[in-house]
């Protein structure tokens, strides 16, 4: 019998990408998985559209606008996966790791998401 998430798809696997990961927020860990290696690749599909584009076709407002959002997307879901690595009873020095900094600069940055 096949492995099937909370939400019912077959574990592992995301047969359409939900349109938030609040949506996923449900989801196994293999399809939240799946959802960010699939949206990372998105990204580099982006990134590579822009730098080929035609500068004078380039709409350079709406990339920057987009950029900004992205950006801001991106931290958010740091900051939640930083919250759920504490919940989860990660050290510091894990999650500095994991982010490719300091455990003291893990801790000066996201400290201040817990009261």
């Amino acid at each position: 019998m096949e492995r099937r998430s909370r939400n019912g798809q077959p574990a592992g696997r995301l047969r359409s990408l939900p349109g938030s990961l609040r949506e996923a927020a449900g989801s196994t860990r293999e399809d939240l998985h799946a959802l960010l290696k699939a949206s990372a690749d998105r990204l580099r599909e982006c990134a590579e559209m822009v730098r080929r584009a035609a500068p004078e076709k380039a709409d350079v407002q709406a990339m920057l606008s987009s950029a900004a959002r992205l950006r801001e997307m991106a931290d958010a879901l740091r900051e939640q996966a930083v919250r759920q690595a504490r919940r989860n009873g990660w050290s510091w020095e894990a999650i500095g790791r994991s982010l490719g900094i300091t455990k003291q600069a893990a801790q000066q940055r996201y400290g201040g998401l817990f009261p």
